[in-house]
């Protein structure tokens, strides 16, 4: 689940400040508590496995879920107070700003354990039969917990809606998630 709250501020009679909080509740198919009780027993010669095992692991070490909190995330752009107007209808919205990520994650396998902030950009096409877009944010890690991975991530929102009538759309607005870091055939 992800819950997003969105409000425009006012600087001036030429530019608003728009304000999006992002707070998830991810639910991933690995279950914190045994990650953790198998860590634990790691070269301890007498944690989850006796000493003499064959296998590295139980088979099912790792199933079950976990849900909870994940990290939130900040993101404040700078747009002008007035769209630009097509002849059509159609407007164009704008922004840039920055982005910043908080680690809120219930537990670790939920989030990054980082601080991280980025730059954040915006645009959007509001037309009469369409609305399309993309929403890209950049985070690079600059506090946390140094025992977990850097960030170094883009996250791209593109959205693609055909409205009906004036009440009802349809279309997808997904998350391309980058992982700079990983290895090239990751």
């Amino acid at each position: 689940y992800t819950g997003i709250a969105q409000f425009p501020k006012k600087l001036s009679n030429d530019w608003n400040l728009i304000n999006r909080v992002v707070w998830t509740v991810p639910s991933v198919p690995l279950d914190q508590g045994k990650i953790d009780r198998f860590k634990s027993g790691l070269g301890s010669g007498g944690g989850i496995l006796p000493p003499d095992s064959p296998l590295p692991a139980p088979i099912d070490l790792f199933s079950g879920r976990t849900t909870g909190f994940g990290d939130m995330f900040y993101v404040g752009m700078f747009s002008p107070s007035e769209p630009i107007s097509f002849e059509n209808g159609g407007k164009l919205v704008w922004g840039a700003g920055f982005d910043l990520a908080l680690p809120t994650a219930s537990e670790d396998i939920l989030g990054t354990g980082k601080w991280s902030a980025g730059p954040t950009g915006l645009g959007l096409y509001l037309g009469p039969k369409w609305i399309l877009g993309a929403l890209g944010m950049h985070y690079s890690d600059f506090a946390g917990d140094d025992d977990r991975g850097s960030v170094n991530q883009t996250n791209i929102q593109y959205v693609i809606f055909h409205r009906l009538n004036a009440t009802t759309s349809i279309g997808a607005a997904p998350n391309i998630i980058c992982n700079w870091d990983l290895s090239n055939d990751n």
